[in-house]
């Protein structure tokens, strides 16, 4: 993809804002946004590679009900030792940063219809690990809801997606299967 082809695709998807759901807001953050694309994470630009930090800066700030600056997120995870370089984020920064912030974390593996039922029962939301070509390019971090009997899928690259309608079956057809030793999804909600 050339430059000018990047820079179109910024403007339209460059969107910092309050996505309704259920009874809240989901505070949302694009990586696409020129406040982030060009800030360093670790030795890469935000905007190609922390999809990690960004998930974790949406969630907290949602349930905290207070903005945590995605920078934020970044430097902690560069300062924990969880960025990776050329691959983002290591799949422990979603526990350790959610912990760390004094939420509940829990790995629930594979299970998304358990998800869906804590989605539903508890004001929580979760993160996933996605496969590539489904969200991104590469494998990708969202942040995930349930609202009306479906799931929402919050994507900083995408901001379109966060306005469309998953089935259980698409979620678990989204998830990354190779390589993951934790996760691929993490439910996350107040203590």
């Amino acid at each position: 993809m050339n430059i000018k082809k990047i820079f179109e695709r910024m403007k339209q998807l460059t969107v910092n804002t309050l996505i309704p759901y259920k009874s809240k807001d989901v505070t949302f953050y694009s990586q696409y946004d020129l406040k982030y694309f060009f800030k360093p994470y670790g030795q890469e630009p935000a905007g190609v590679s922390a999809c990690g930090p960004f998930t974790c800066a949406m969630v907290v700030s949602t349930l905290m009900k207070k903005k945590i600056d995605p920078t934020e997120t970044m430097q902690w995870s560069v300062d924990h030792g969880y960025y990776a370089y050329q691959c983002g984020s290591y799949h422990t920064l979603i526990p350790r940063y959610a912990q760390a912030m004094g939420f509940e974390c829990e790995d629930l593996g594979y299970n998304v219809d358990t998800l869906k039922q804590r989605l539903e029962s508890k004001e929580s939301l979760a993160i996933l690990l996605c496969k590539e070509k489904v969200f991104a390019a590469s494998r990708h971090f969202v942040v995930a809801g349930v609202k009306d009997g479906y799931f929402k899928v919050y994507n900083s690259c995408g901001v379109l997606d966060c306005y469309k309608k998953f089935s259980n079956q698409q979620i678990k057809d989204a998830l990354a299967v190779e390589n993951v030793s934790i996760g691929p999804i993490w439910w996350i909600s107040k203590k």
